[in-house]
C-alpha cells in the first residue's frame, strides 16, 4: 500500500516538472527525400535574451550508391535564420563558407554547427536546406522564440 502511494507521488512530481518545462528539450525536424535524410536541431525551443542559439544541421546519405551534390550559384547545405518575412543570416554568408560540392558515400553525412548571440527578441524559424542530387532544394524548419516574450 505505502509502496504504491510512493510510485502515485512520483509520478505526480514527473508531470509536474514535466510541465514546468525545467528540463528544455531540444527542438527537432527530419525530413527523408529518398536519397537524403536531413535533420536539423536547435538546442531548445524557448531563449532569454542574451542566450546562445545552437543549432546543429546534418544530412546524411541513405543510399548504397556515393551521392555528389554540387550547384555553381547556390550552397547545396546551409542554414537560413528567419524573422518572417525576411532571412536575417544565412551560415553560409556569416561564416564566409559556402559549400557547393559534396561527395557523400553510402552512410555519410555532412553536418553544419552554428552558434547565434545577440539576436532581437522575436519569433524565428531555422531552415536547413539541401540540394538534392537530383537538383531539387529540400527544406526543413524549426522555430524558436528569442527573449523575454512569449507570443
Amino acid at each position: 500500500m505505502k509502496l504504491t502511494r510512493v510510485a502515485s507521488m512520483a509520478t505526480i512530481i514527473l508531470m509536474v516538472v514535466g510541465a514546468c518545462d525545467l528540463f528544455p528539450r531540444p527542438v527537432v525536424d527530419k525530413k527523408d527525400d529518398g536519397e537524403i535524410l536531413g535533420k536539423i536541431v536547435a538546442n531548445k525551443k524557448e531563449y532569454e535574451k542574451g542566450e546562445t542559439v545552437e543549432i546543429t544541421f546534418t544530412i546524411k546519405n541513405t543510399t548504397h550508391e556515393t551521392i555528389i551534390l554540387e550547384r555553381d550559384d547556390e550552397p547545396v547545405q546551409d542554414i537560413f535564420l528567419i524573422s518572417s518575412p525576411d532571412v536575417k543570416l544565412r551560415w553560409s554568408e556569416e561564416r564566409g563558407r559556402q559549400i557547393k560540392k559534396l561527395r557523400l558515400k553510402p552512410g555519410e553525412t555532412s553536418t553544419i554547427e552554428w552558434k547565434l548571440n545577440g539576436l532581437d527578441t522575436h519569433l524565428y524559424s531555422l531552415m536547413g536546406i539541401w540540394w538534392s542530387a537530383d537538383t531539387r532544394e529540400v527544406e526543413i524548419v524549426v522555430r524558436i522564440e528569442y527573449g523575454p516574450a512569449r507570443y
